[in-house]
């Protein structure tokens, strides 16, 4: 029987997750000492499904599957949407997690994000035209849509 390999690097603590920083999943560390009662709702997310937590340590993570879409910068939602891969997501600065995995590691929350890093978006059908699946959109036509769109919703 072959001798299981150890996990090493961070990880997310939280309650049925197993992301971790090998995987194409955005880690984000608990705040700081300074944002006390923040870090407090993080810890509190964390023993509602995990009673021997008692204290993160450095290498204690979340991962993005236990945020809101809405913990993130609307930049963020508006690139999913056209198929562009952020590797490395930013929270906002009060961000809470409030998403818990059922065991299968799906989220419980229906407005959970979905995190598939090697989506494709394909064609978008016209008014009337029917959905059907082709080639998925180009990096620039992506970016361009981006922009386009970004563009007409701060402006």
């Amino acid at each position: 029987m072959p001798k299981e390999k150890k996990r090493t690097g961070k990880y997310c603590v939280a309650a049925g997750c197993t992301a971790t920083n090998a995987d194409d999943i955005s880690l984000h560390e608990f705040p700081k000492e300074v944002k006390r009662e923040l870090r407090r709702k993080w810890i509190n997310f964390v023993k509602t499904k995990r009673q021997d937590f008692t204290q993160p340590t450095r290498f204690s993570v979340l991962c993005e599957r236990h945020f809101a879409p809405n913990c993130y910068p609307e930049e963020y939602r508006i690139k999913q949407s056209l198929g562009i891969v952020i590797k490395k997501k930013r929270l906002l600065p009060d961000a809470v997690p409030t998403i818990h995995l059922h065991s299968s590691s799906t989220p419980t929350n229906s407005d959970a994000p979905i995190h598939d890093s090697k989506m494709d978006v394909t064609h978008v059908p016209n008014k009337g035209e029917p959905a059907a699946e082709s080639t998925p959109f180009r990096g620039a036509f992506r970016k361009r849509e981006y922009l386009r769109v970004f563009h007409r919703i701060t402006f």
